[in-house]
């Protein structure tokens, strides 16, 4: 046709092949039959004498074809054709019977006069190609045909040589470094996909150590490794150099697991568990055991913790990533390694969420062959195994988070900046440290993944995501606009560095009363932002120790700091207050330890050490500002006219680079001047053909309801999954977001937990959550009785699940929990949601719901329930 290049070209070869596949198989079907018509003409006579076979021919001979390898077919067809019908025979009565211990028989029936052509195909169909050699092999030696079996690991061995050449050529067209980037990030730029990283390991060179610096940038959830040495010459030493680890063994994850949790400050802080000894630690319990003893002591340990881990309310599976990191070669399936490998398949559900890094092929494919030989799938496409340490190390280096630069500083005197290491942040479990150069690493401005970051960042937080120091950061850069100040900034930022100019105490107290969902938070961070070259800044991340948050405030003020240079003030933001009392208590703990230490070292104090920036989320923000004795400003769902003028000019912005800018709900209620009607009129249109007896509507009014009435309330992402009836699905191919279409653009994702350990779904603003309310039970007649009442016959919201804590709390918060009203300084005598549903549905309702809650909830509340006065009854419960 005279094409000598293209497609066309291509399929010509591919269907020249197959015409010659189809060729061969009709030849070796005709021989054979003229082999069967030649014998049967034989005399018995000559039956009896000894039998002649026919002349082999030589490998070289046999492979030979167009002048093409063979394959598994072929070979064994060539075998079975070498053999007399006696012996064919034989080697058909041999495959019903057990060869190999993983090999099922081919039935009877499908062995019945089959010819050698047949029989090749079934060997195939049941034992798979590696596996049909081995059985061909075995049976061979039984007839006995020595012979025939030399000729056959002769032509595999070619084989092998031809097919490790093949792969030598595909080598040079696949890409590693990609491939390893899309397994570490599900095809996104930085290591955000994964909530954990959890890495299996086993001993390490010491030529080794110098690449492994990638661990460091891994938001490990636990290491389990198998060197005894790694404390002392191995990759735990190297990590806790940079990181901190904490050091424990197997046995320890056992029991309750919140108690665990805590115990062993997972989430927070590295675990680096040793799998099978310690040396550095002189106990028996902690020696180096061979692989029976192993098994014996250790193996049940692993897997009880591998269990642990992924119970739903501990690691979700489909968030975690599991490493398999193979720095030397596994030689056999007696190696405790690959006992783990088993248990984690089994625990994973699969192979989806596990890949495998390997110091080089040679160890990939010793793990290969010795996973294969219990499971059918392709290991190949979940490994790593053509980069160098060196490589691997570099690309996950380049991954690692775009805010958090390589060496974080923080201001000290006399305008000069000390290193912060990431093992000194890791100590400080309570704190969120803001340094003085966040942000610094993130990519060229002038490239393309800067300009996808900054449009991905704006559009999650203007959509109604919690603000990133990342926002700053860009609207800092050059051609951008400033980001949008409340004109009580101004005020905010004064009252702060006033308390640093004309010192009162070692630590004070200054609060911000703001509206739910009208940016008293980001305001805070604002001010925070700017004044991170001045002060060491902090956000309070774990509140449950008053204690253990004074400790680490001392260490955030002393770092790096000697006893002769003044120590530079911390700010220290509490976020979402309910009250000012928390942070009082909180202010005299930090000033009971600042106030010891400076009579320790005979120091007079005169300047405020901390000052803490109390955001309290209220509906009373004026009034409480105005009763308030502490220092205090407040903010409120009113702009000013220069505040709706800069929402104006921000949205035109907006426009330039974003295609719909007017589907961030929570920056255009913010724009329309929180106006209801607004905020009525998208409710109304999203929720305009809301189908009430799915799955999806019953989710969307439980968080409705939780959001309206306490704001930062959740539901985790796992338990949507759950609920949604999505668990069977594997990660990836839906997400929660996704099935809740067309409501999603009402929800957000967000992170839940003290250490933002799991992810979760929420209402984004808080107005739209009580227009949802509304429509509900305008449109629908769905009254906030059967919300609730559905939310607590969910037996779902109350099993072990990531979250659940939170959420009880939540909804034991929305049902007892009082407000505080500021005008006649007394609490409501419900909860704002019960005193709702008594005024409109009336003391039936709330009953009910008292009595399904006592039995969900509160066991307490069920003695009361004979009481003649229920409301005084329920009243000295709460109290």
């Amino acid at each position: 046709m005279g094409i000598e290049y293209g497609p066309a070209v291509k399929i010509w070869s591919q269907l020249k092949k197959q015409k010659a596949l189809s060729d061969t198989a009709a030849s070796c079907r005709q021989k054979t039959k003229r082999q069967k018509d030649k014998t049967s003409s034989t005399s018995e006579a000559d039956a009896s004498t000894k039998t002649v076979r026919p002349p082999q021919r030589h490998p070289i001979q046999r492979a030979g074809r167009n002048n093409q390898m063979p394959s598994i077919f072929t070979l064994l067809l060539h075998c079975l054709e070498d053999l007399t019908d006696e012996d064919f025979k034989k080697f058909r009565r041999y495959l019903k019977e057990p060869i190999l211990n993983e090999c099922n028989t081919i039935p009877t029936s499908q062995l019945e006069n089959k010819e050698r052509t047949d029989i090749a195909n079934l060997i195939i169909q049941y034992h798979g190609e590696g596996n049909a050699l081995k059985v061909t092999v075995c049976i061979l030696k039984k007839l006995p045909r020595n012979d025939l079996v030399e000729s056959l690991t002769k032509d595999v061995d070619q084989l092998q040589v031809s097919i490790t050449d093949s792969k030598r050529e595909v080598k040079k067209e696949t890409n590693h470094g990609e491939k390893l980037k899309n397994l570490l990030t599900c095809g996104a730029s930085t290591l955000g996909h994964y909530s954990h990283f959890i890495v299996i390991m086993n001993k390490s060179d010491q030529d080794q150590l110098e690449h492994l610096q990638f661990l460091c940038k891994l938001n490990l959830f636990c290491v389990l490794d198998f060197d005894p040495n790694s404390n002392t010459k191995g990759t735990c030493k190297l990590y806790r150099e940079s990181r901190h680890a904490n050091l424990h063994f197997p046995d320890l994850f056992q029991g309750e697991p919140s108690a665990v949790i805590k115990n062993l400050n997972l989430y927070n802080q590295t675990s680096w568990v040793f799998c099978n000894g310690r040396l550095d630690v002189n106990s028996e319990s902690n020696r180096h055991l061979d692989y029976q003893s192993w098994l014996r002591i250790t193996h049940r340990e692993i897997e009880q913790m591998v269990s642990f881990i992924y119970r739903p309310e501990v690691l979700p599976g489909r968030r975690c990533l599991v490493i398999f990191l193979l720095l030397s070669t596994v030689e056999s399936e007696k190696d405790p390694i690959f006992d783990t490998f088993m248990t984690f398949h089994r625990q994973c559900g699969g192979e989806e969420n596990i890949i495998h890094i390997c110091k080089n092929e040679h160890t990939f494919e010793k793990w290969q062959n010795l996973i294969q030989k219990k499971y059918e799938f392709d290991l190949n496409k979940q490994s790593i195994y053509e980069l160098d340490l060196s490589q691997v190390n570099g690309l996950v280096m380049k991954l690692g988070p775009h805010s958090q630069p390589c060496e974080r500083l923080l201001p000290s005197a006399g305008s000069s900046y000390v290193i912060l290491q990431q093992k000194d942040a890791d100590r400080m479990t309570t704190l969120d440290i803001l340094c003085a150069n966040e942000c610094d690493d993130v990519q060229v401005e002038n490239g393309t993944e800067f300009q996808n970051l900054k449009l991905e960042v704006e559009e999650e937080f203007y959509r109604g995501g919690e603000v990133k120091w990342l926002n700053f950061y860009f609207s800092e850069k050059q051609k951008a606009k400033p980001f949008i100040k409340r004109d009580k900034y101004e005020a905010v930022m004064t009252m702060v560095t006033s308390q640093i100019k004309r010192p009162k105490s070692t630590c004070v107290l200054v609060n911000l009363f703001h509206h739910p969902g009208c940016g008293g938070t980001t305001l805070a961070k604002h001010v925070m932002w700017d004044l991170r070259n001045q002060l060491r800044c902090a956000v309070l991340k774990d509140s449950s120790s008053d204690d253990q948050v004074a400790s680490q405030i001392m260490d955030l003020l002393k770092h790096g700091k000697s006893d002769e240079t003044p120590q530079t003030p911390v700010l220290l933001l509490v976020d979402d207050s309910k009250d000012t009392e928390a942070a009082e208590k909180l202010k005299n703990c930090i000033r009971r330890k600042l106030d010891e230490n400076c009579v320790t070292k005979h120091e007079k104090c005169t300047s405020s050490l901390v000052i803490i920036l109390n955001c309290v989320r209220t509906h009373f923000p004026k009034d409480q500002y105005k009763r308030c004795e502490t220092q205090s400003q407040y903010i409120t769902a009113e702009l000013t006219k220069k505040e709706q003028d800069d929402f104006e000019e921000k949205l035109q912005e907006l426009r330039e680079n974003h295609e719909r800018p007017e589907n961030f709900y929570s920056f255009m209620i913010m724009k329309s001047n929180f106006d209801k009607r607004y905020v009525k009129n998208v409710v109304c249109n999203i929720l305009k053909h809301l189908d009430i007896g799915t799955k999806q509507a019953q989710l969307l009014s439980i968080m409705a309801l939780l959001n309206s009435y306490i704001p930062d309330s959740h539901i985790s992402q796992s338990v949507c999954e759950d609920f949604l009836g999505m668990k069977p699905l594997l990660w990836g191919k839906e997400t929660v977001l996704e099935r809740m279409e067309p409501y999603s653009n009402l929800l957000i994702g967000s992170k839940g937990g003290q250490y933002g350990e799991y992810s979760a779904i929420r209402i984004l603003h808080h107005d739209i959550a009580c227009a949802c309310l509304e429509e509900l039970d305008l449109t629908y007649n769905i009254k906030r009785s059967d919300i609730t009442m559905d939310l607590l016959h969910c037996d779902l919201f109350f099993k072990t699940g990531l979250g659940k804590d939170a959420l009880i709390l939540s909804i034991q918060r929305i049902l007892i929990e009082r407000q505080r009203n500021v005008k006649n300084e007394r609490n409501t005598q419900f909860s704002l949601l019960i005193e709702k549903i008594h005024k409109d549905e009336g003391r039936q309702k709330v009953q009910e719901i008292f009595m399904k809650a006592s039995a969900s909830l509160f066991p307490s509340l069920v003695e009361f329930y004979t009481s003649n006065d229920f409301c005084g009854s329920v009243l000295l419960y709460q109290q």
